[in-house]
């Protein structure tokens, strides 16, 4: 047997009658795969431009991989990888004060952080845009009504934040994953960290 896997699809193995064959397959599939590569763009795999809008679930598994393998532009503090399991992103309109409007976001929340992204001009990068201990800030739901789904985002050290979702799961979800930290702070012991506010919006 060999599996097949990609971050496009999902994985599958492939049962062989005998060695021979299993021979041919595997030989064969992995020369393809060397034609194929060699004959991509070189910029291909940091190329994320296919993945977003994140709006199917084999984009956000896919996008989940990519965060881990591939550099993040202006990355401040610990490694992502070191952040934990990432329970949900969400590709969102976010608005507050120092944006002066709305600007696309990539949310991604994991067990104790918000992390904030944005994907650059050429769709090709990420860069980072901030972070937030859930610890430290509130969620609030400002509309659920359909084609207005937005949340806000409050905290003593981060300016109130305007979140529109593209869909009523993408609302739901973030929704339910950022208002669980209040129920787990009971179970806290240690003082969490200062947040690293997310930066300001730079224009030129």
């Amino acid at each position: 047997m060999f599996e097949i896997t990609g971050p496009m699809i999902e994985s599958k193995v492939l049962s062989c009658p005998n060695p021979a064959e299993f021979q041919i397959w595997v030989l064969g599939i992995q020369h393809q795969i060397k034609i194929a590569n060699a004959h991509a763009p070189a910029t291909f795999s940091n190329n994320i431009s296919f993945l977003v809008p994140c709006d199917e679930q084999w984009k956000k598994r896919a996008l989940m991989k990519h965060l881990f393998c591939h550099l993040i532009q202006q990355w401040e503090g610990r490694p992502i990888q070191h952040l934990g399991k990432i329970r949900y992103l969400s590709m969102v309109q976010v608005a507050c004060a120092s944006m002066g409007g709305f600007e696309e976001r990539l949310l991604v929340l994991f067990q104790e952080d918000l992390v904030l992204l944005s994907i650059d001009k050429e769709r090709s990068g990420i860069v980072y845009e901030g972070k937030l201990p859930l610890s430290g800030i509130q969620a609030r739901e400002k509309s659920a009504m359909l084609g207005r789904l937005e949340f806000e985002i409050t905290g003593n050290l981060v300016e109130p934040m305007l979140i529109v979702c593209p869909t009523a799961e993408d609302y739901e979800k973030c929704l339910f994953h950022l208002q669980k930290p209040e129920q787990n702070l009971h179970s806290v012991t240690v003082q969490p960290p200062p947040p690293i506010v997310p930066k300001k919006s730079q224009r030129h």
